[in-house]
């Protein structure tokens, strides 16, 4: 393995730093059997409550209403919100400006698409000739709105 001869020289991708195949610290005895298998059950368990959160949340606000769902909701925000602040992410969003008609214009843009889609599922399926003349417009609307994001990305 070649050294390079002066520390500011940049290496060549071919050459290979010797010190990573040298040995590191010998891990602890605490370290071995307590941080490292519970650093892995956190990660489990973190990943699990990630994935079955939206599901346990939706299936409580059907079972207990829409009031226990929104509470639930709201005290997810503020707990991400203070999350973000406390670990000092949140001087990131001190300029953010945005332009409250354009989203008003999109949220209120994707309730529309998404009360279509539901009452296609839920009413039209009877008259499935309506429904997929429905289901056509969605999806019609859903790429032109996808084409219009791509584009305005691009500019």
């Amino acid at each position: 393995m070649t050294e390079p001869e002066a520390k500011g020289k940049k290496r060549k991708f071919w050459e290979v730093d010797p010190s990573i195949f040298k040995p590191g610290p010998k891990d602890s005895w605490q370290r071995r059997y307590l941080i490292e298998p519970a650093r892995s059950l956190a990660k489990f368990t973190f990943l699990g409550l990630l994935l079955a959160y939206p599901l346990v949340m939706v299936t409580l606000g059907i079972v207990f209403g829409g009031a226990y769902f929104w509470g639930i909701f709201a005290g997810s925000l503020g707990l991400i919100g203070f999350v973000i602040w406390k670990a000092g992410y949140a001087r990131n969003f001190e300029n953010w400006n945005p332009n409250f008609r354009r989203q008003l214009v999109g949220l209120t843009f994707g309730f529309l698409l998404t009360a279509g889609f539901w009452l296609v599922l839920t009413t039209f399926l009877e008259h499935l000739e309506f429904a997929l003349w429905i289901g056509a417009v969605i999806a019609a609307l859903i790429v032109i709105a996808v084409g219009v994001t791509m584009r305005r990305a691009r500019e």
